[in-house]
């Protein structure tokens, strides 16, 4: 989209919404909530510039009149008179901060579509809640969970067919441990965390497991 046809649409867009008939000063009049959508796939559009094929939405709110647009990342951090605030409700200025901002907000969403199937598990299967709230407390502490406990969480997931997005359970591979327990784990069991792993840590891990001869059938 060339720069003309996206400030257009952007600036048709804000106007029609927003109480003020100045683009400038309608900007202002806009916030982000702090909330984001996640369509899994790139297949939504931004209601502001009109950008197609978008994987998340972040949604801003008009303090005037309480209209809400669902928008890109992008819109927000080129137009800087929409304001983002942290968590004390300070105003933030700058790219580097406002960017962080957005980055942050995406990872609690993920966050929390990561533990809703963890929370339907622990409600459904009494036996398995201790363990459970072990690993959970292991990824608040570690940001990642444990390659064989992971796969004891999925196998429980799909056994009480709850869904869940793997992508969305990041990996503990700091220590010896954890890159062995990976390395030697059998084949099922590693197709079930594979897609969990990020780019680097898959590539390296794959490398190992070719090599090793502990990898079991």
């Amino acid at each position: 989209m060339c720069n003309s046809v996206w400030y257009e649409n952007s600036k048709r867009n804000i106007l029609a919404t927003s109480q003020a008939n100045d683009f400038d000063q309608a900007l202002t009049e806009w916030f982000f909530t702090g909330k984001v959508r996640d369509y899994k796939h790139s297949r939504t559009s931004c209601e502001m510039c009109e950008h197609e094929q978008l994987r998340y939405q972040f949604i801003i709110k008009n303090k005037t009149n309480g209209n809400h647009l669902h928008v890109g990342s992008s819109c927000i951090l080129k137009f800087s008179k929409i304001a983002i605030f942290d968590a004390h409700g300070k105003r933030l200025s700058g790219d580097y901060s406002r960017s962080n901002a957005l980055d942050d907000a995406l990872a609690s969403l993920h966050k929390q579509l990561m533990l809703a199937p963890l929370r339907a598990l622990w409600k459904a299967n009494i036996k398995f809640r201790p363990f459970i709230e072990k690993h959970v407390k292991y990824f608040e502490k570690n940001s990642a969970f444990y390659p064989s406990a992971l796969v004891a969480l999925f196998k429980s997931l799909v056994r009480n067919h709850i869904s869940y997005d793997p992508v969305l359970f990041p990996v503990y591979l700091r220590n010896n441990n954890s890159k062995e327990a990976i390395v030697a784990m059998t084949e099922s069991d590693f197709n079930l965390i594979e897609p969990s792993l990020k780019a680097g840590q898959q590539k390296r891990i794959m490398e190992q497991r070719v090599k090793s001869p502990c990898i079991q059938k």
